[in-house]
């Protein structure tokens, strides 16, 4: 007897969004809505069906990676990624009182505006002069009708932020320049069809550029200074225009700027309270973005800022035919910086004075009490100084176990100066 066929079924597919993502999805859909200032309960206009569709999460956790294999050592990579995530974890995305933090709203945030974009824009999905289709093109305006915007530039702004900060931190103008492409990965899903998506941070990597320059028959080597990839922008070279060099050039082409190395042991040296993350920082910002000259007698300066506008030294340069060449870095109380001019105006001191007190270090402003020397407080008030001691005061960190031995050394160092200038008067 033929052996009677048993009926297989083949098991169900299995559905890409689970119900505990659904709820989730769902969830952070009304703070994405509390957001755009709407009502949370606009998402209930729709359907079953439809908002299956809607709270589709196609959206994995962001990832931080390399552009290209063995370019970024692996402990950055590491840090970067775990520096992200705490961010994602814990900052919320707009009105914190929505307490939509950045890793709901990358995941399931993004699953609901692309959906919802994909099924009303793209796809006409809703019957046209329907209760759905009117919140679905309110909710799209909110983000102008353009997802991508909305995603690149605007939700991920604040994300970007915290990533070129990091990359860099780890940027040296004397060895390498790290930098990040914002990227959206397509991955395949099993059925040939779909595919999830995630937002990838490429860390991108360029070795500094060199070339040796004579002046006063001395040649030094120097770096170019660099724009590295950020986010959705590509690198390029730091420039300075010519006008703001010689304002009365006729031309005003960009000009190249390099640094010296003789300029990094100076700018280590005098801004001695902050780490090598933060100088490198500085550094960079100065000829970036944060670029600003200012006029010092008849020399044109640098500034080295912080907080926007509190400077905190200043660069000097010299010319050679299409290159601005970084030579040297003053502290704030040299004799050729705006402030130090009016410091001498009111307390004549000789350079190696100012080296023997220690006023040519940033430390200066942090180690002396400066209640105890009042007329040298005001001095500093007087000089424009004294706002820069208190963004520092604020920034600068102790290590609580050692909070003692830096008060004797304080009172030590306060003591020192204070008796320098009793002994000039």
């Amino acid at each position: 007897m033929a052996k009677k066929r048993r009926n297989i079924k083949p098991p169900p597919p299995k559905k890409n969004t689970s119900r505990t993502d659904l709820e989730r999805c769902y969830y952070v859909a009304k703070k994405v809505l509390r957001h755009f200032e709407l009502e949370p309960e606009l998402i209930d206009v729709f359907s079953k069906k439809q908002k299956q569709k809607l709270l589709k999460n196609y959206f994995e956790p962001s990832i931080v990676k390399p552009d290209k294999p063995k370019t970024i050592p692996r402990q950055h990579v590491k840090s970067i990624h775990n520096e992200m995530y705490h961010f994602m974890k814990t900052n919320f995305f707009g009105n914190p009182e929505n307490n939509l933090t950045y890793m709901e709203l990358t995941i399931y945030g993004f699953s609901f505006i692309v959906n919802l974009s994909n099924m009303h824009i793209r796809d006409a999905a809703f019957i046209p002069g329907s209760l759905q289709e009117g919140v679905a093109s309110r909710i799209c305006e909110k983000f102008n009708n353009d997802k991508e915007k909305f995603i690149y530039k605007i939700a991920f702004n604040d994300i970007s932020h915290q990533i070129w900060y990091l990359t860099r931190s780890y940027s040296r103008v004397n060895y390498r320049f790290y930098g990040f492409i914002i990227d959206c990965d397509h991955i395949p899903q099993s059925c040939g069809c779909c595919y999830n998506m995630k937002m990838t941070i490429r860390l991108t990597a360029k070795e500094s550029e060199t070339k040796k320059f004579s002046y006063n028959n001395i040649e030094r080597k120097a770096f170019r200074a660099l724009i590295p990839d950020s986010g959705i922008y590509s690198p390029s070279y730091a420039t300075v225009r010519r006008k703001q060099i010689f304002p009365k050039s006729i031309d005003d082409d960009s000009m190249n700027i390099y640094i010296q190395s003789h300029v990094l042991h100076r700018f280590k040296e005098r801004l001695d309270v902050f780490d090598p993350f933060t100088q490198n920082l500085l550094i960079q910002y100065s000829f970036t973005s944060g670029l600003r000259l200012v006029s010092s007698g008849k020399q044109i300066l640098f500034s080295c800022l912080i907080d926007d506008d509190k400077p905190v030294g200043y660069f000097t340069f010299f010319v050679h035919e299409n290159d601005v060449v970084i030579n040297t870095f003053l502290p704030l109380a040299s004799n050729d910086t705006p402030e130090g001019k009016k410091m001498q105006e009111l307390l004549p001191l000789s350079k190696e004075e100012i080296i023997y007190i220690g006023m040519d270090k940033l430390s200066f402003l942090l180690d002396v009490d400066f209640e105890q020397i009042p007329a040298l407080k005001q001095i500093l008030i007087d000089a424009n100084v004294w706002e820069t001691k208190l963004i520092i005061d604020s920034k600068v960190i102790h290590d609580e176990e050692k909070e003692e031995e830096y008060k004797m050394k304080k009172q030590k160092k306060t003591m020192f100066v204070k008796n320098f200038f009793d002994k000039r008067k």
